[in-house]
């Protein structure tokens, strides 16, 4: 049974590395700014939010930051996205 996870979960971690290594590489070659950079700029935007993590899309170029938005008064929670493009650091969406 352990086997056959390891398996199933390699080629996934083999493709989340490529597309690290990719956004790594373009990111030293001048295409895409700096990711630090970027995450402080959506994070300051996003303050009263808590930061749940981001994801790189290396087809189209941009990260997907996640955020959880509480409604003090309801005590309701919910996730909300902000897409940015890497090249220029420009938040494309939120949702």
């Amino acid at each position: 049974m352990v086997a056959a996870v390891v398996i199933i979960t390699a080629p996934y971690s083999d493709a989340r590395r490529t597309y690290q290594e990719k956004a790594r590489q373009q990111m030293k070659s001048g295409q895409l700014m700096p990711y630090a950079e970027i995450e402080r700029n959506v994070r300051k935007r996003m303050k009263n939010m808590d930061y749940l993590g981001s994801q790189f899309n290396a087809r189209n170029s941009t990260y997907r930051f996640k955020f959880l938005s509480r409604d003090r008064a309801s005590q309701k929670t919910r996730v909300i996205f902000v897409d940015v493009d890497a090249k220029s650091g420009e938040i494309l969406r939120t949702r």
